[in-house]
């Protein structure tokens, strides 16, 4: 499995990362993850990629400019891993491939 898989489908991971005692590792290693599923898409998907990086770069700058707390922006990741999930799993139903 490629390391943007585990953003992409597993429920358990990010749920183990969201519970790290280190939270602002958490917050790393979640917009790297992200960041680095995003770069992917942007290969065949170039609208969809940038939509993407556009809410990842708004969360991280909020979390940045201390606007809003660890806990928020692990949830807001979380939640952007989980829109690139169904967004994949919407192509598959509509019959889309690369």
């Amino acid at each position: 499995m490629e390391k943007y898989e585990v953003v992409r489908e597993s429920d358990e991971f990010l749920e183990e990362v969201k519970n790290l005692p280190h939270k602002n590792l958490a917050v790393e290693l979640l917009t790297k993850l992200l960041n680095d599923e995003i770069k992917t898409r942007s290969k065949k998907n170039v609208v969809q990629a940038r939509s993407f990086g556009d809410m990842l770069k708004t969360a991280v700058a909020k979390y940045q400019n201390r606007t809003i707390e660890t806990a928020a922006i692990i949830q807001e990741l979380i939640e952007l891993a989980r829109e690139l999930r169904e967004s994949d799993k919407r192509e598959a139903r509509l019959g889309l491939n690369d």
